[in-house]
């Protein structure tokens, strides 16, 4: 083993491998070393944040059996509406009351947080939301869009059926492997 004075002992394998000085090496791992810290207090902060808060999941088992018995057009309706109305009522918590202007103004007509996509942007962009989270969301939007400016409703059976929101929201399987096969 390497002792103190060398450092390679406290060196990640990466950094022991650089072409860097010690003193240089010393500094990277340093950072890396608190920059792991902040992470992972940040992770153990959340997690006890979101096990001290009760979740009303009412609304959630709604919208679950609302979409179950539903024609299957109306999946992405619904399903927008309730994450609007989630990423909504995050924002308004999370936003400080004294904002210049007010709140209001935030997610008035022309406000950053005025619409769906506007929300799903922000949420990305401030890490409230993952990035796979805000493209699934974005396909919902794109299809609930092509199903609300369509009367001609054959014409979405094969946009609705046979492209990305069939594949990337396989519904059957989702609720076969949480609640048993679907009839």
């Amino acid at each position: 083993m390497a002792d103190w004075n060398d450092g390679t002992a406290f060196w990640d394998a990466d950094i022991a491998s650089m072409g860097l000085t010690s003193e240089e090496k010393n500094g990277l791992q340093v950072f890396r070393n608190y920059e792991r810290a902040f992470k992972d207090r940040n992770e153990k902060d959340l997690a006890a944040t979101i096990d001290g808060e009760h979740r009303d999941t009412t609304d959630l088992i709604r919208v679950v059996d609302l979409i179950s018995r539903e024609d299957l057009r109306s999946i992405p309706v619904i399903a927008c509406a309730f994450a609007d109305d989630l990423l909504d009522e995050m924002f308004r918590s999370a936003l400080p009351d004294k904002v210049v202007g007010g709140k209001s103004g935030l997610f008035g007509a022309y406000g950053p947080l005025s619409g769906f996509f506007n929300r799903i942007q922000l949420a990305q962009v401030f890490r409230l939301i993952s990035p796979d989270l805000a493209e699934n969301l974005n396909v919902l939007r794109k299809e609930r869009n092509k199903i609300s400016h369509t009367w001609d409703l054959s014409k979405l059976d094969d946009t609705f059926f046979n492209k990305a929101l069939t594949k990337e929201f396989p519904i059957d399987d989702i609720v076969s492997k949480a609640v048993g096969p679907v009839n």
